[in-house]
């Protein structure tokens, strides 16, 4: 049938007629007059049928459809008149049979009566009128015109959205409940259906169990577990502050220099501030020191001077930073199995800031470390000199103790306001974190899950005259850190950028290519392995970061490698 003379063969009809005693679908002819469509037959014969010819150029042109095998069309055909069409903007141009020159039929007039077969003859010669033959046959034109059904595959008509079947009443009330109480972190994230409940289903599947499902389901934002609770911070402070202010100061009396210990004997390394001599209300003559690290805590106690600094000799925060900074090697104590992991990432996210080539979310990053630095002097304040010569050294007394940390609270808030705000929209984005951002967003959250770990290990071990207030901000403590690790847990379940092979170009590129960058996220996978081998020694307020993070960390190592040695890499 590819050959264009099979059509033009006056012998052949077995196409169309398969044998006398079968029908047109090859079943028993028995002896019923329907006619295609199910109708009585019409008693037509197929050479006074004149089929219309389809003309598919003009689809073609359109790339609509594929081309079809072109038939040979006289010259003087007139396709441009429509008879039925499926829609309005696809639509296949059907020419009207009056249009068509009678050799443009299947079969030529001059085709031999003899040499159609017996069974189409005695069609044809069967007497009937020619009004009804006219009628019947513009009728079966009309129903084979009317079956033709042509759609284009790039139409660009609207598709009308497929509609929601209707909720039933109990199922609307618990939309409406999960509106209002809003998904969880992991739900949010993972863009799943977040079930009414604490926890909800997909937190004890993904927990393993209800009683950790509780504990990762949180359906508070970060910026709300931070601050829609009691203060982190000890409310006394700007009080402090305002009652030295506001006091009648006299002419300092001494001028002294506050560092951190073990710094280079530099003069960057010290602030000169002026003391005055004030009492504190309900000040004793001495006060309680709590040395605090991840094994536990001692206590000491030391003299509390009547001292503080003069009001216009307070020390910025750039410069309380900048001495912090001297000495940061030597101002961390250890925080257990931390401690190694905790000095790589800070030495990585260090170096990323101060890449000139402009790296992605090199502004956030920024804003993380700065957290972790102001807490950190929070914690563990400056000693205090006569001289920078001098080898004698002494605490702070508990007014110039409060004064620096109320500026160290001011400066904390809305940072922390700030980033939390960035992050969360970063991380609940509906397009994602994106492809550039994954390594800067991974340094972010551990850097701030560093922090408020080491902040919850400050008030581990509790006073017994501040019991209740120590133990409060160790349970937000708690939750934030939880709350950080939920959402580190929800985006790197699958993947983790300590799996990514920095010899691909694509990778490197996310670092700007930096070797000293390179070499010091190596060390954070080294640290890692290490991390990972300590991870017994955590403790049970860990319980929810060694099954989500740690785990899951170790699982993806594990298959990161197994892959590489099957693809022959390693």
């Amino acid at each position: 049938m590819e050959n264009a003379n099979f059509w033009d063969d006056p012998n052949n009809y077995s196409l169309f007629m398969l044998d006398e005693e079968l029908d047109l679908f090859g079943d028993p002819n028995l002896g019923s007059d329907l006619d295609l469509f199910g109708d009585a037959s019409l008693d037509l014969a197929l050479d006074d049928i004149s089929l219309p010819v389809l003309d598919y150029s003009s689809t073609i042109q359109n790339g609509a459809l594929m081309p079809s095998p072109a038939l040979d069309l006289p010259s003087g055909s007139d396709i441009s008149d429509p008879v039925v069409s499926a829609h309005r903007d696809n639509v296949f141009q059907i020419p009207r049979s009056s249009d068509v020159q009678p050799q443009s039929s299947l079969w030529t007039q001059d085709t031999p009566k003899d040499s159609i077969p017996q069974s189409t003859i005695s069609i044809t010669d069967r007497d009937e009128s020619p009004s009804s033959t006219t009628s019947d046959r513009e009728s079966l034109k009309r129903r084979i015109a009317e079956s033709v059904v042509v759609f284009s595959a790039t139409s660009d008509l609207e598709i009308k959205p497929r509609k929601r079947k209707a909720f039933s009443k109990s199922r609307k009330e618990e939309v409406a409940l999960n509106r209002l109480i809003g998904a969880c972190i992991q739900c949010k994230i993972k863009k799943n259906a977040c079930t009414f409940g604490l926890p909800c289903n997909q937190c004890i599947k993904r927990a393993g169990s209800a009683a950790l499902g509780q504990v990762l389901c949180m359906r508070q934002s970060l910026l709300a577990t931070r601050f829609d609770h009691i203060d982190l911070f000890t409310p006394w402070l700007q009080s402090v502050s305002k009652d030295v202010e506001n006091s009648k100061t006299c002419p300092p009396s001494e001028s002294s220099y506050l560092y951190f210990p073990g710094s280079n004997e530099t003069p960057e390394a010290y602030i000169k501030v002026r003391l005055i001599d004030f009492e504190l209300f309900g000040r004793r003559s001495s006060r309680l020191i709590i040395s605090m690290d991840y094994f536990g805590a001692s206590i000491s106690e030391v003299p509390d001077r009547r001292c503080a600094i003069h009001p216009r000799d307070l020390p910025s925060i750039r410069a309380l930073l900048r001495i912090h900074s001297v000495n940061k090697s030597d101002a961390h104590p250890t925080t257990g199995p931390f401690f190694g992991l905790q000095k790589a990432v800070r030495s990585f996210a260090e170096a990323y800031c101060e890449n000139p080539e402009g790296l992605p979310l090199r502004t956030l990053l920024e804003k993380s470390l700065r957290i972790q630095q102001l807490f950190h002097i929070y914690r563990f304040t400056p000693l205090m000199k006569s001289s920078m010569q001098s080898s004698e050294e002494e605490m702070l007394s508990s007014t110039i103790l409060a004064q620096i940390r109320h500026l160290l609270v001011e400066e904390l808030i809305p940072l922390e306001v700030q980033m939390f705000s960035a992050l969360e929209n970063l991380i609940y984005d509906k397009d994602g974190i994106g492809k550039q951002n994954p390594l800067a967003t991974w340094a972010c959250l551990w850097t701030l899950i560093f922090t408020y770990k080491e902040h919850m290990v400050f008030y581990t071990k509790p006073l017994s005259e501040l019991k209740l207030m120590r133990e409060a901000r160790y349970h937000l403590n708690k939750h934030i850190y939880n709350t950080l690790t939920s959402m580190y847990a929800a985006l790197y379940k699958t993947t983790s950028p300590l799996t990514f092979d920095w010899r691909t170009t694509e990778i490197s590129d996310m670092l700007g290519r930096d070797p000293e960058l390179i070499r010091l996220f190596n060390d954070i996978k080294t640290e890692m392995y290490w991390f990972h081998a300590a991870r017994d020694s955590l403790l049970e307020e860990d319980s929810l970061f060694k099954s989500l993070v740690v785990e899951n960390e170790s699982k993806l190592v594990s298959a990161h490698i197994k892959a590489a040695k099957k693809k022959g890499i390693l």
